[in-house]
């Protein structure tokens, strides 16, 4: 299974749109979801041959035991509820039976799915890539990168995630995470038995941030962090605390745009430096990001070259399950399905577009 698209667009490097993926599909990658189904058949089948083989043991050997209490018990009431044994246990092998081929065919599918995100990934990566694209489906990016940005107060919240991608892209250096940020926050409930009082505890994840994290190198290097906080956090206990899990520095910086400002709240240690980097240019197109994701949106201006946007409630692992594919190949459902796919995918793309920070 190939990480990398034969097809490349040619020219100046721009979003692929949905023509060059049509183009790529017909050429390429029907031939390889081909080879994908057929290997997946070469799996399915022999696991699904050895069932098979159960299940027909399970009838026979229920058919030769009525048989065999026909000739053997005299009474009709005995025969009878043997009967209706057998019958339960032969309703339990073929639930057996029909669950065990559904695991495999899921297990088969999930690893296709992972697979058809990372092929789709690789379309856009660069023709003359130095490094191979990088995906992980069980890992998140490193804690260094999560330090850099410094964002989200680890010594107070926890931090999982999955689904880290690394690919070259307009010779850049592109990352996308699934991350999460919660609370631990500790339960008890009290309760009696047989007149004795127990309590139980536990602890529930209260969910600070839930979305993906974008990283791509700047042109420019800054001397300090500049970060952008939104505004449009809810109305709930938790998210007006959550000033108190963000890990922001410095102080908070009032730029001339009505707009923005109800957006986002700015903050940083150099301000002139700040109102450089935010130009009249670049807040528009941050604020054009709402035409792409209306969801919370946390960014930041590392110090040094990296820039970081982590996006609440938009999550590569939400990508992967809209993969849905048919149990059997139909040409036409399996490119609507990578279609969506592509779409989706190609809007995390579009955001380094959007922003345009090599041309700002």
């Amino acid at each position: 299974m190939s990480n990398k698209s034969e097809y490349k667009r040619e020219g100046n490097m721009n979003l692929k749109n949905e023509q060059d993926f049509e183009k790529y599909y017909e050429e390429n990658y029907q031939l390889q979801m081909k080879r994908y189904y057929h290997e997946i058949r070469k799996r399915i089948i022999p696991k699904a041959v050895i069932s098979i083989i159960v299940f027909i043991i399970a009838i026979v050997v229920s058919i030769l035991l009525i048989n065999y209490l026909n000739m053997k018990a005299n009474a009709n009431q005995i025969i009878n509820d043997f009967r209706l044994l057998i019958l339960g246990y032969f309703t339990i092998i073929s639930i057996i039976f029909l669950f065990s081929v559904n695991k495999i065919a899921k297990k088969e599918l999930k690893v296709l799915k992972e697979t058809t995100y990372r092929d789709i990934v690789a379309f856009f990566e660069d023709a003359n890539s130095k490094k191979a694209l990088s995906y992980h489906a069980n890992k998140r990016i490193g804690d260094d990168a999560i330090n850099a940005m410094g964002l989200f107060n680890l010594n107070v919240l926890k931090c999982s995630g999955s689904d880290y991608t690394y690919v070259q892209y307009d010779n850049r250096m592109l990352c996308f995470s699934d991350l999460q940020f919660y609370l631990l926050e500790k339960r008890e409930k009290e309760f009696h038995k047989n007149g004795k009082k127990y309590i139980k505890k536990w602890s529930d994840k209260k969910f600070i941030f839930d979305g993906i994290y974008i990283g791509f190198p700047l042109n420019q290097k800054n001397t300090s962090q500049i970060y952008l906080i939104p505004n449009n956090l809810k109305y709930t206990l938790l998210q007006s605390r959550i000033m108190d899990y963000i890990k922001y520095q410095g102080d908070q910086v009032v730029l001339n745009n009505s707009e923005f400002s109800k957006k986002y709240k700015v903050y940083s240690y150099n301000e002139e430096q700040t109102k450089q980097v935010l130009s009249l240019g670049l807040i528009e197109k941050i604020n054009k990001l709402d035409e792409l994701y209306k969801e919370k949106k946390y960014i930041v201006f590392k110090e040094g070259t990296r820039f970081s946007i982590c996006i609440d409630g938009i999550k590569i692992k939400d990508i992967k399950e809209d993969i849905k594919f048919p149990m059997f190949r139909n040409k036409y459902r399996e490119y609507k399905v990578l279609k969506n796919t592509f779409e989706e995918i190609s809007k995390l793309f579009e955001i380094y577009h959007t922003l345009d920070l090599e041309n700002n």
